[in-house]
């Protein structure tokens, strides 16, 4: 049986890691048997979780599309491999979005394609859930709710895709490093009594690419920002000491 590629090492479906988790393969359920299919959500919490470090790769550009990954926790960016950088894309690599706990990915190259056309990296410890392609497939036929829950996930992406779209033509710089701020900070964030802290360990490369702007201008916004006691700066790690304040750099309602 061909394997999946996860961080450094090759992780082969259906076999039990190091740290005894076993990957969910055809006719097994967490139990590792073919027989009595388990709810989605509590198969998930059974023994096919691969448990990662902050910062290793789950999958690349190109690898084979072998079936769908469901993050149990942690956090997880998907970047895409830009083949020939120029102009502000000078990385050769662009962050296209952050996922949180409870998220499916690889999904539209599952439904659309052979191979993976962006990759993801783990933001910090995080565990996935693999599910490969054949299983995934007897589970939604046992198990509807897992493809409304699917239908529900994309069409939120749809609509913050038509938000960044909308940002790109209408709000300034300024208005769109305030909308990644708030977005990053409700998502992401942890209260304290000094304000909302996010401290995702983004790159400045990372944080312009989200607000569609280059490092120059990100430093100037977040420096004034900063001055007018709005933020604080440390490193890469923001505190977002008066929300109100924030919300009121935009322009254009940013919920509906």
């Amino acid at each position: 049986m061909e394997g999946e590629n996860v961080g450094s090492s090759q992780v082969r479906l259906g076999s039990t890691s190091s740290d005894g988790y076993v990957i969910l393969s055809r006719g097994q359920n967490a139990n590792g048997d073919g027989s009595n299919w388990l709810a989605p959500e509590i198969a998930f919490y059974g023994h096919n979780v691969i448990k990662l470090k902050a910062g290793e790769l789950i999958f690349r550009a190109g690898d084979r599309v072998q079936g769908i990954y469901f993050l149990k926790s942690g956090l997880v960016k998907v970047l895409r491999k830009l083949l020939t950088p120029k102009g502000r894309m000078a990385q050769d690599r662009f962050l296209c979005e952050i996922l949180g706990s409870r998220t499916y990915f690889g999904c539209v190259d599952f439904f659309t394609g052979s191979y993976y056309q962006y990759e993801a990296v783990t933001l910090q410890p995080s565990e996935v859930v693999f599910i490969e392609k054949n299983t995934f497939q007897t589970i939604c036929e046992k198990n509807p709710s897992i493809l409304r829950e699917l239908l529900r996930q994309a069409f939120h992406h749809i609509k913050d895709l038509e938000t960044r779209l909308d940002q790109q033509y209408l709000a300034s710089v300024g208005e769109r490093i305030a909308h990644v701020l708030l977005d990053l900070g409700e998502r992401f964030g942890e209260s304290t009594p000094q304000g909302i802290v996010i401290n995702l360990k983004l790159t400045r490369s990372e944080f312009a690419q989200l607000a569609g702007t280059i490092n120059e201008s990100l430093s100037r916004h977040l420096g004034e920002l900063q001055k007018e006691g709005i933020i604080e700066v440390q490193g890469k790690k923001i505190t977002i000491r008066d929300t109100k304040r924030l919300e009121g750099k935009l322009s254009y309602p940013t919920k509906s």
